[in-house]
């Protein structure tokens, strides 16, 4: 198995992001690691090009698109590609506010036309695993039952996609259009092209891609420390009682 690493650019990629990229243990049976990049172009059209640089230039049999804003643990190639199913995203969080994990399925009970956030089932399995209790990028070993879940759509922030996926998918693999003030849906556009192809789109709960914040990463115990505090029905932040109320 060889796994080529495309990352579009915006701008330059930060250092946490340039050692995880150093210290990538593929640990693929001798697998090689390659890389490209897809500079100052909207991310959609980075995206495509990466997509089109892997099937046309390469002969690798998985890419793994990473965002110049991750960070990642080392064996997170490894830990995707063990599952053996053709579209599969780390676990990974929202840089806007709250902090919500990218696991996407089934429709939104106020929003028609929205998917929803599956924030009881990440937040069940978070407590269920004390490795995730963590802001850095982490890999659960051994790896548990019942992490790979399947999911609507989730982002591309760690997202590996198999060559025969982005056949079947087909040129343009992501268009981005305005889902909301905060988000392009250039990851959306392209997990409903692949489920519209026969493709299954999943989420590994076992390894968490962190999300670069200033000089700190996003990670699950952001997510836990925001779901203590939200009324995710309402949308609204819940204030405890003093102690002793």
């Amino acid at each position: 198995m060889t796994i080529a690493i495309g990352c579009p650019t915006a701008g330059p990629p930060t250092w946490k992001l340039v050692m995880s990229l150093l210290g990538m243990a593929p640990g693929l049976g001798g697998g090689q690691v390659l890389f490209a990049r897809a500079e100052m172009q909207a991310p959609d059209e980075a995206r495509n090009y990466l997509a089109r640089w892997f099937l046309n230039k390469t002969d690798a049999t998985h890419m793994l698109f990473v965002d110049r804003d991750a960070v990642l643990h080392p064996d997170t190639p490894a830990r995707l590609a063990s599952w053996g199913v053709d579209i599969v995203g780390a676990l990974a969080f929202t840089r806007y506010r709250p902090v919500v994990p990218t696991v996407y399925r089934g429709p939104h009970p106020d929003q028609p036309g929205n998917y929803q956030v599956q924030t009881d089932l990440v937040r069940d399995w978070i407590r269920a695993h004390p490795a995730l209790w963590t802001w850095e990028p982490v890999v659960v070993e051994p790896r548990p039952d019942g992490a790979l879940v399947e999911v609507d759509f989730t982002g591309a922030h760690c997202l590996l996609v198999s060559r025969r996926a982005l056949e079947a998918v087909g040129d343009p693999w992501f268009r981005a259009y305005q889902v909301d003030p905060e988000r392009l849906g250039e990851d959306r556009f392209f997990c409903e092209k692949a489920s519209a192809a026969g493709l299954t789109v999943h989420v590994d709960l076992s390894v968490v891609a962190g999300h670069m914040y200033g000089e700190g990463s996003l990670g699950a115990a952001d997510f836990l420390v925001w779901d203590a505090h939200m009324d995710w029905a309402k949308g609204t932040l819940t204030v405890p009682p003093p102690a002793g109320k």
